[in-house]
C-alpha cells in the first residue's frame, strides 16, 4: 500500500452534477498519469452518490462527518452504515471547523474514532494549534492533548490512520508555516506515537494541511516524516488538484 496520501476536502462546496464531472475527470487523469500516491476525495455527503456512480478505481472516497452510531433518533445526522453501498472508506474526524463551529470536543472525537475504526474505515484525524496557542509557546502541548483521543483505538486495529497536522491559522488563509516549524510539529507527533501508540506506529501516517497549493506541495512533501497532504480550497478545481497530485 502507498504511504503517501493526497486527500481533497471539499468542505461545503461543489454540487452533484459538477461533482460527477470532476470525478470523471479525476479518474481519467489518474488512468493517464499513474501515481504511487493514494488519492482520496472527501466531498459533501450529498455528492457521494453521484461520484460513487462513476465507479472510481483510481481514487478512494471519504466522508467529512458522521454520527457514531448506526441508526437512532439523531435528527439531521447520518451514520457510516448509511454509506455502505457507496464504497466510502475514509472519514475525516476532528477538523477544526467542526471543533469550533459545532463544539466537538475530545470525547466526541474519541467516540467517532472508535466507531469508524470498528466499521472498517481509515480515519483522517485533524489536529493543530491556534495562532494564540503558538504565540504562547504551547503548540506541542496542544498537539499532544489532541492526540490523546487515539487511545480509543481498538487494541487489535491495523487500519491506516492519517494524522493531519493543520495549524488553524493556516487554514484557508494562504499563510503556511515555515518548513522547520512543520518539521518540529511532525517530530512532536512522531515522539508521541512512539511513546504512547507504538503498537499502531506502522499504520499511522502524518499529513500536513493548511493552504496547500501546487506551488508549495513539493517542499511540504520533502519534509522528513510527512506522508502526504490534506488539501482544501486548492482541491475545488480539478486542474489545481491534479497539479498537486502530479507533484507528489
Amino acid at each position: 500500500m502507498s504511504t503517501r496520501y493526497i486527500i481533497a476536502n471539499w468542505k461545503m462546496n461543489i454540487k452533484g452534477d459538477e461533482a460527477r464531472e470532476y470525478a470523471i475527470g479525476l479518474e481519467q487523469y489518474l488512468v493517464n498519469n499513474p501515481t504511487q500516491s493514494t488519492v482520496v476525495l472527501c466531498p459533501p455527503i450529498l455528492c457521494l452518490p453521484s461520484i460513487s456512480s462513476v465507479k472510481p478505481t483510481q481514487f478512494s472516497l471519504g466522508v467529512q462527518n458522521f454520527y457514531p452510531m448506526d441508526s437512532g433518533s439523531v435528527t439531521g445526522e447520518h451514520s457510516l452504515a448509511m454509506l455502505d453501498s457507496l464504497n466510502v472508506s475514509y472519514a475525516i474526524i476532528g477538523h477544526s471547523e467542526r471543533r469550533i463551529l459545532f463544539n466537538e470536543d475530545e470525547d466526541s472525537i474519541a467516540r467517532k474514532i472508535k466507531y469508524a475504526v470498528e466499521k472498517g474505515y481509515s480515519i483522517i484525524l485533524c489536529i493543530g494549534e491556534s495562532r494564540e496557542e503558538r504565540e504562547l509557546g504551547i503548540t506541542q502541548q496542544r498537539i499532544e492533548q489532541q492526540l490523546q483521543v487515539l487511545s480509543s483505538l481498538p487494541k487489535e486495529s491495523t487500519t491506516p490512520i492519517c494524522i493531519a497536522y493543520e495549524p488553524l491559522w493556516a487554514i484557508g488563509t494562504g499563510i503556511i508555516p515555515q518548513v522547520d516549524e512543520i518539521a518540529t510539529c511532525v517530530q512532536s507527533i512522531k515522539k508521541y506515537i512512539d511513546e504512547n501508540l507504538d503498537q499502531y506506529s506502522k499504520s499511522i501516517y502524518t499529513l500536513y494541511g493548511g493552504s496547500v497549493t501546487q506551488d508549495n506541495v513539493a517542499s511540504i512533501l520533502a519534509i522528513d516524516g510527512i506522508h502526504g497532504v490534506l488539501v482544501g480550497s486548492a482541491s475545488l478545481q480539478l486542474d489545481s488538484f491534479t497539479g498537486i497530485i502530479g507533484k507528489s
